[in-house]
């Protein structure tokens, strides 16, 4: 059986972050993670009728071989990120 490992991280600043992630400990499976997105360029910024996709969820799937990898989290973000895992 699989399932999958859930990481959600927030960059509540105004700046691009990096940050080093390490999944130790799972049987992963596979190389491809998900990465879904969640960003604006204006702290304010709201959807609206005139502009209903203004905040979208961008999905991405990274290519990740190995424990460790680094995740760039942009400014005022919601990153999530789902590792596939083998029970």
């Amino acid at each position: 059986q699989a399932g999958e490992l859930v990481v959600k991280l927030v960059n509540a600043s105004g700046a691009a972050a990096t940050r080093n992630i390490v999944i130790d400990g799972l049987k992963r499976n596979g190389n491809n993670i998900k990465q879904t997105v969640l960003k604006s360029a204006q702290l304010e910024q709201v959807n609206s009728l005139d502009q209903p996709l203004a905040i979208a969820p961008v999905e991405t799937v990274l290519q990740v071989k190995g424990k460790k990898f680094n995740l760039n989290l942009p400014p005022h973000s919601l990153t999530v990120i789902r590792v596939p895992v083998k029970k």
